[in-house]
């Protein structure tokens, strides 16, 4: 399993991008003038990747024929949103129910499981499908004026469902099985530790693999 991140900074006054894959033991930065799938293919991890990597749900993460899981901070975050300044019933929701996964999930690896039983995983799985599915009934697909080119501009609680659906998977990793964390910590913590080290005059290399101390 890997973590995997990435973040906007400058190099002698050109915008780049630091990717970072980490595992407990190790970690891989790399700079690169691509956000995208250029930059991943660039720096070789993973096309030849056949675990499982953790990450944001950047789109060209899931161009790979790996296993995906995502980081629920994120999605957290979404949801606090649309419940909060939206006012949106079903996103209040469905952060509980998330949140409630995982307070289970943490239960089953304190007592020494590796997967919940498949009873517990249906049911779960269960409400979570009928929350987006009721979210995605109540939430319209915006539709582009006739005449109009180009696809119309969605809401922000569209584009999450669209994601909810899409990447459920994904979303639900965590849930499927224990070693997969709810919170991708471990590459966002390292990222953001070394972008002062990273953005010194002194540091020239394209890419460095750094043995971690955590």
């Amino acid at each position: 399993m890997i973590h995997q991140d990435e973040t906007g900074l400058y190099v002698t006054g050109q915008r780049q991008w630091m990717h970072v894959t980490c595992t407990p033991t190790l970690t891989h930065y790399a700079v690169h003038a691509s956000r995208g799938h250029e930059a991943l293919d660039a720096i070789g991890i993973l096309p030849r990747f056949g675990g499982t990597s953790v990450h944001d749900g950047w789109r060209s993460y899931f161009l790979y024929a790996c296993a995906h899981a995502l980081c629920l901070v994120h999605l957290v975050r979404e949801l606090t949103f649309l419940a909060e300044e939206q006012g949106l019933e079903w996103a209040a929701d469905l952060k509980a129910l998330l949140l409630e996964m995982k307070e289970a999930t943490d239960e089953a690896r304190q007592h020494g499981l590796a997967t919940l039983h498949p009873l517990e995983v249906e049911d779960w799985q269960a409400q979570f499908v009928a929350l987006v599915a009721h979210a995605d009934a109540t939430t319209p697909t915006a539709q582009a004026p006739p005449g109009t080119k180009g696809r119309a501009k969605q809401s922000a609680a569209r584009n999450l469902l669209d994601r909810l659906i899409d990447d459920q998977e994904a979303v639900l990793a965590f849930l499927h099985r224990l070693v997969v964390p709810f919170v991708a910590s471990a590459a966002t913590c390292r990222r953001c530790a070394s972008r002062a080290w990273i953005c010194s005059p002194r540091w020239r290399p394209r890419c460095a693999v750094i043995r971690s101390p955590f």
